[in-house]
């Protein structure tokens, strides 16, 4: 440690509270009981003690609108930044066809599009990555495709699982939709009374039993 002596008073960073010399070098300044005199950005009266350095976030109680723009909300620290309601976003992607299903952020919901990205053809707009959701032409289940605001819906098979049933009513099983694609016939017709049921079944009498 260093053996210089200090003659100068140690004080506070207010001022107001002081050890007097002589003192051994590397004493450390006095604590100060005092309310901090700094004024504070946001008008408020600070609520914390005398200090070196920044001051700490205000943390008087505001009303605050949470940064999706949704509510206002009571009892907020003044000094609170990063507010969230946690309702969904509901705001416009960049494809314009969907909504943003993300908890409340910060705008923007998508990362500027890469350069190129996005084409004349499509208006500007570009895939924001969720899944299609539009009906398909063939069964009405919904398209899987990641979202394509450009082009039309994949003509491919659906997969979604579809119930069978034989003509009595007593059999059933799960198949996928198989609607789309290579096929051309009607989708619902063929998954309710002509698709073939992938595995043998035992018939099931009206009280639950297998017969």
């Amino acid at each position: 440690p260093c053996r210089e002596t200090i003659f100068n008073d140690l004080t506070c960073a207010c001022g107001r509270s002081s050890i007097p010399p002589p003192q051994p070098c590397g004493t450390p300044t006095p604590s100060c009981p005092h309310q901090c005199i700094v004024p504070q950005p946001c008008g408020h009266p600070a609520s914390h003690q005398c200090h070196f350095g920044d001051c700490p976030p205000c943390v008087v109680s505001v009303m605050r609108e949470c940064v999706g723009g949704h509510v206002m909300l009571r009892n907020i620290p003044c000094g609170s930044k990063d507010i969230r309601c946690n309702q969904p976003c509901g705001k416009n992607r960049q494809c314009g066809l969907h909504a943003c299903a993300r908890p409340c952020h910060p705008s923007p919901c998508d990362p500027p599009p890469a350069n190129g990205e996005a084409s004349s053809s499509s208006g500007g707009k570009v895939s924001c990555g969720q899944l299609c959701g539009v009906p398909r032409r063939e069964c009405k289940h919904t398209c899987n495709a990641p979202c394509h605001p450009s082009s039309p819906c994949p003509d491919v098979r659906c997969e979604h699982r579809a119930t069978i049933t034989c003509s009595c009513g007593r059999i059933s099983t799960t198949v996928p939709c198989s609607a789309g694609g290579a096929y051309n016939g009607d989708s619902t017709f063929d998954i309710s009374v002509m698709q073939q049921p992938p595995m043998a079944l035992q018939p099931v009498e009206s009280n639950g039993k297998r017969a």
